[in-house]
């Protein structure tokens, strides 16, 4: 039997780690996002039982989120809505309530309340909401992590690890897919929120050489050196495609 689908959209490595430990063993499967352009994706392409959403985001707000969902309410096989900020005023909350939000939970969130949002949903979602989510060929990536790598981020937690990890090479093919565009573009404000966030990503997997390029075009576009990206560019691609042979000292790229 398919295990139900989970959509967290957050753009804060930390907690999108903390969201994975918490979750790790509560029978689902959970997929990550930093943004509301691929959230929407992800549910046009598979139901989901519960959307995880932060209210801060870059580009499209979190809220924007909830109000697309609150119109098209099959979207995603009509999952609950979870919406998970430090943010939550009063004017907010019944906001959200009034588009449909199922829960508003208070960052930091206990870890008994997460796991029993997520256990609620579950229980509230039809069946279809465990169909299996289908995504485009995933990046290898290295099977066996550095130790320190695994140390450092995840407590030496090798299955926490391979879990992220796992919600990362789902989300690769839609990054290199937005790197692309955004280079094309020239959109310097688009790439930047990418590097941004893969420069932490490849960090915490392992991949020093594309976690450098990400870095280094994060930099680039700060200070408006597009000669620089164009450099670095082709390198941080590379991190994002699969390659034969990769080792985990390495890594891609």
């Amino acid at each position: 039997m398919s295990l139900p689908n989970v959509l967290l959209v957050e753009d804060e490595p930390s907690v999108q780690r903390f969201v994975e430990a918490a979750l790790e063993d509560t029978g689902i499967v959970l997929h990550v996002t930093d943004n509301v352009a691929d959230a929407l994706a992800w549910l046009q392409a598979a139901p989901f039982a519960l959307v995880l959403t932060d209210l801060m985001l870059e580009a499209a707000s979190g809220q924007e989120l909830v109000e697309a969902l609150h119109r098209q309410p099959t979207l995603g096989g009509g999952p609950r809505v979870a919406v998970l900020s430090a943010g939550l005023t009063a004017a907010a909350r019944a906001d959200l309530v009034r588009l449909g939000a199922w829960r508003l939970l208070d960052k930091p969130v206990p870890v008994a309340q997460l796991r029993r949002c997520v256990d609620d949903a579950i229980a509230a979602v039809p069946a279809a909401a465990a169909a299996p989510c289908t995504a485009p060929a995933m990046p290898a990536m290295p099977e066996v992590p550095p130790a320190d790598v695994v140390q450092t981020y995840f407590g030496g937690n090798l299955r926490i690890y391979q879990r992220y990890r796992a919600t990362c090479e789902q989300q690769f093919p839609l990054d290199l897919a937005e790197g692309e565009r955004a280079f094309a573009a020239g959109d310097r404000s688009a790439m930047k929120r990418l590097a941004h966030n893969l420069k932490t990503v490849l960090l915490a997997l392992g991949h020093a050489s594309g976690a450098h390029s990400a870095r280094a075009i994060d930099a680039a576009c700060a200070r408006d050196d597009w000669a620089s990206v164009q450099t670095h560019w082709p390198v941080l691609r590379k991190a994002l495609q699969p390659r034969a042979g990769d080792g985990p000292s390495a890594g891609p790229g």
